[in-house]
């Protein structure tokens, strides 16, 4: 029996645009026991033997060539050390030392006379503007 007359012998229904192709009886007993593995077809995972040689086969070779370039990459960068060069230098005198901040804990209070205070804050305003000005 050839395709044309399976598909003769199967039916065909529609929906809108749509056709379906109901499958026969025989072609709906496939289960997941024939998935994993098809004795018919000799399929392991619905792929062949041959199959998954090949895919096997390039992702060796893929995996080699990024193995490779990388071990390239690291002997092309280690040849760039100089072995009488220390690897870890620095420039800070003692290791223990760092660098501790002043934190100012008081404020300190005062009173401005009301005849300067006019000329404090229009100066101050005065230079924050020009301050802003420059980023503008």
């Amino acid at each position: 029996m050839n395709k044309e007359d399976q598909n003769k012998t199967r039916k065909i229904t529609t929906l809108g645009n749509i056709l379906f192709l109901e499958r026969k009886k025989d072609e709906k007993e496939g289960s997941w026991k024939d998935f994993i593995y098809n004795p018919r077809t000799g399929e392991f995972l619905g792929r062949t033997a041959g199959s998954w040689g090949l895919i096997l086969l390039f992702y060796l070779i893929f995996y080699g060539f990024l193995g490779g370039m990388f071990s390239l990459t690291m002997w092309v960068m280690l040849q760039t050390l100089d072995e009488n060069v220390p690897q870890h230098q620095d420039r800070v005198a003692s290791p223990g030392a760092f660098i501790s901040y002043y934190i100012c804990l008081a404020w300190e209070c005062f009173a401005v006379p009301p005849d300067k205070l006019e000329k404090i804050l229009v100066s101050v305003f005065r230079n924050l503007a020009s301050q802003i000005l420059q980023y503008i």
